[in-house]
């Protein structure tokens, strides 16, 4: 259906239309767009078409609530257009009209959307149209011309596009200029921008805009350009200058102009530029910077925001002054860079600056704290502490708790645990406080290895609410928690925080030793190979100093990762840099073990398993030691043929809680390679099936590559005949295609390329008879290709090599 006039001479657009038309009595349609974007024309096209607008209600909510008089008849289906007025009432008065009019077609206007509570209460939109929607595109721009008896050519019409981005209101007014100059020429153009600006100011000053668009355009185009990060901090902020920003980035107003740099389309800049200069209205805008510059102190965006703002120097050391607690969320890289030359030496300052130098729980912080950043923390601490008459109790609250870290990142966490607890005591009433003060609790009693009382604190950061009181402190406190799973602490109700926490999208914060944990960790025990090597590549300088036992736990994973994928000469170097950087700090006995692990890892990814006999069988013998190093014995005397041994290694353990407690997969996988190695294959197969069992339930693969990748495929050939049910036969799987993986990533295994065209050709074709013929070769031939692919990405069928070439598309590649 092409595009036609509407009873008023105004073109009408069917692909907008055609939207509308879907609906039907109860139906509710969203229009989110900006004032002067083109939405009243659509409405009143689409009621004029349907003959409905008749039967049009016109309702602004936050006025006055619909009362029942005010619903249509029960037999009229009747339409209720209702422009929000951008306050808290606009969700009210949607439920009010759902409720008054069950049939009627509601159709919103509204920049924020739909509400939670609306949401909740099962209002959706079934067509929604955005600003970006309600652009004219080049046909239109053409079409909206010829009403005029105007033919312009390409690039003219090209020029229009370019000079709002086929805005509504820009495009009506080039075309009216256009039909009077006889063609779109630059002072056109000029003169379309500034009518459209100038009818939103208009609108502005005379209080018809229920969003601070008028000051939104202003501040962008003031600004000349904005990064993505600063445009994307404004759109989330949750009152109308969000509304505004995110108003304006629909109707693609605000664009990208540049490499990761937006602005407004040129001719819309530059008419508010103009506008801004000849009336003096900067002033206009300063108290919306204000108010959006205060939440963004706490970003690191405050300088791009105000660097072009009247008086913005003065109003940029006001919100410092005001929101120097809000520093605590900004990347400490910013802080560093913003208050190092800065001459205000207020004590909130200088202890903001504390925290950006040793706390690395602070956003952005790389997680290693130097000695020189030790004593430059430990200098601002002592230069705040003299002048602790000059703090507010959040202040000084907030160094307690800065000067507990600095104990722990001393070596001394102890003394910082008990810095900690004691701001506790004066928290009940600031939940912000207590959530900091339990999640530096936690990190200083992962230090000391009390690893229960860690798992306390950090429950109690979950009871007392962190995601709505303190997001980022949310996040780093689940992160933990999934790392105390990881190292066998903790055994259930980690993930809490993915369900109950609402952390928002823009949350920033969690230090990069955590996410580097997490990633590796999750990646090392899926299996995930590619994932696993992509993390191997980023190096490892020096663990995390604070706390040291994830810096340690990561150096672990590491070495791990060396068992599975090779490269143990890499893993020995780091354990050495590691031993060398951690001479002269005292170590507790949980660190000597995480370095240990470390190191026995390494020695059994390079086959040297005599010596991994020496270090962990005294380790083993001691009852106090970790559960791993058993299951790393038993491994390692299996590798020296010593199945008595390894035997009796596991049932010394048993007792321990190794056969049914979080070491239950490696034990089950240990027992089936013993009893191979013996020959009882209705025990092994047993085993296999309870490993199969224990993968299923935690997802923790790791234990069947521990052997090398000829035990891996004894594993496999096992898991495929005793699965039974999807979780175990998901499992199995899953194992073969790490297995071909792992295969594939060994240059001995590599597939010629004959051989990867025979493969290719084998996930099109059927039959032996169809292979020969398509590449040319002789039936003989094909065989003796199949039985080494076969062999060399571990299967034993032409449906398994298939299969294994889709998995891995790059098999195909080589």
């Amino acid at each position: 259906m092409g595009m036609f006039v509407d009873s008023t001479g105004r073109l009408a657009r069917p692909r907008l239309l055609d939207r509308f038309r879907r609906l039907r009595p109860g139906g509710i349609a969203l229009v989110r767009a900006p004032a002067f974007s083109g939405a009243t024309v659509l409405v009143e096209q689409w009621l004029e078409g349907e003959g409905l607008a008749g039967d049009a209600i016109w309702w602004t909510s936050g006025s006055t609530m619909p009362r029942p008089e005010d619903a249509p008849g029960p037999d009229c289906p009747a339409v209720v257009v209702i422009q929000a007025s951008g306050r808290a009432g606009d969700s009210e008065t949607v439920l009010a009209w759902r409720e008054l009019a069950p049939r009627a077609i509601l159709v919103v206007r509204n920049g924020l959307g739909f509400s939670p509570r609306a949401r909740a209460a099962g209002i959706r939109a079934d067509v929604s149209v955005n600003g970006r929607d309600l652009l004219f595109d080049r046909s239109e721009v053409a079409a909206l011309a010829a009403l005029v008896d105007l033919e312009l050519p390409a690039d003219q019409v090209e020029s229009i596009i370019e000079g709002s981005g086929g805005f509504a209101t820009f495009v009506d007014a080039a075309i009216a200029g256009a039909r009077a100059a006889g063609a779109v020429t630059p002072d056109v153009l000029r003169a379309a921008g500034d009518e459209t600006i100038g009818r939103i100011a208009a609108a502005a000053s005379d209080g018809v805009l229920v969003e601070p668009l008028w000051e939104c355009v202003l501040l962008v185009a003031s600004a000349g350009t904005l990064s993505e990060r600063a445009v994307t901090a404004i759109g989330g902020l949750g009152d109308s200058s969000g509304a505004a920003m995110r108003s304006l980035r629909d109707a693609d107003l605000v664009r990208e102009v540049g490499p990761g740099r937006f602005g407004l389309p040129a001719q819309l800049a530059s008419a508010a530029l103009s506008r801004l200069a000849s009336e003096d209205r900067a002033a206009e805008t300063v108290p919306f910077v204000e108010a959006v510059a205060g939440p963004l102190v706490s970003t690191g965006l405050l300088d791009e925001v105000l660097g072009w703002a009247p008086h913005g120097t003065e109003l940029r050391a006001r919100l410092l002054q005001e929101n120097w607690r809000g520093l605590d969320a900004c990347p400490a890289a910013e802080i560093r860079a913003e208050l190092a030359e800065s001459a205000e030496r207020t004590p909130e300052l200088d202890l903001a600056r504390a925290r950006a130098v040793i706390d690395t729980t602070h956003a952005g912080h790389g997680g290693a704290v130097s000695a020189a950043d030790r004593t430059l923390a430990d200098a601002l601490l002592a230069s705040v502490g003299e002048r602790g008459d000059a703090l507010g109790a959040d202040a000084r609250s907030v160094l307690a708790v800065t000067e507990g870290i600095a104990r722990r990142v001393a070596g001394d966490p102890d003394a910082a645990l008990a810095r900690h607890e004691a701001v506790l005591h004066d928290a009940v009433d600031r939940p912000w406080l207590a959530i900091e003060c339990r999640v530096q609790a936690a990190l200083s009693t992962l230090e000391a290895g009390d690893f229960t009382r860690t798992k306390e604190h950090l429950d109690s950061v979950r009871a007392v609410g962190a995601g709505t009181a303190h997001p980022r402190m949310a996040q780093i406190a689940g992160d933990l928690s999934l790392d105390l799973l990881a190292m066998g602490v903790e055994r259930e109700g980690t993930a809490w925080w993915r369900h109950e926490v609402d952390l928002p999208s823009r949350a920033v914060g969690v230090p990069d030793f955590l996410r580097r944990i997490r990633t590796l960790s999750s990646a090392l025990h899926r299996l995930g190979v590619d994932e696993v090597r992509a993390c191997l590549d980023v190096p490892l300088t020096a663990p995390a100093d604070d706390p040291l036992t994830l810096g340690l736990y990561e150096l672990s994973l590491r070495a791990s990762a060396a068992v599975v994928l090779g490269g143990g000469e890499g893993a020995l170097r780091e354990i050495e840099m590691a031993d060398a950087w951690l001479a002269d700090r005292p170590l507790r006995p949980h660190h000597r073990e995480f370095l240990r692990f470390a190191r026995v890892e390494a020695l059994a990814s390079l086959g040297r398993h005599r010596e991994v006999v020496d270090i962990a069988r005294p380790i083993v013998e001691d009852p106090s030691s970790h559960l791993v190093f058993a299951f790393v014995l038993a491994r390692a005397l299996v590798a020296l043929d010593d199945v008595d041994g390894a035997e009796r290694v596991l049932d010394d353990s048993m007792g321990r809680g190794l056969r049914e407690g979080w070491y239950a997969g490696p034990d089950a996988v240990a027992r089936a390679v013993v009893a191979h190695r013996r020959g009882d294959e209705d025990q092994a197969r047993a085993q296999v099936s309870r490993a199969l069992q224990v993968a299923a339930r935690t997802g923790d693969l790791l234990p069947f590559a521990g052997y090398g990748e000829a035990v891996l495929a004894e594993l496999v050939d096992r898991a495929e005949d005793v699965a039974i049910g999807a979780p175990t036969a998901r499992v199995a799987r899953r194992l073969a295609e790490c297995r071909r993986r792992l295969l594939f990533d060994d240059p001995s295994t590599t597939l010629t390329r004959k051989q990867t065209e025979l493969l290719a050709e084998l996930t099109r074709v059927t039959s032996t008879r169809e292979l020969s013929q398509n590449l040319g070769v002789s039936p003989n031939t094909v065989k003796s290709q199949l039985r080494q692919i076969y062999r060399k990405l571990g299967v034993s069928s032409w449906r398994e090599a298939a299969d294994a070439a889709r998995e891995m598309p790059d098999l195909l590649k080589k």
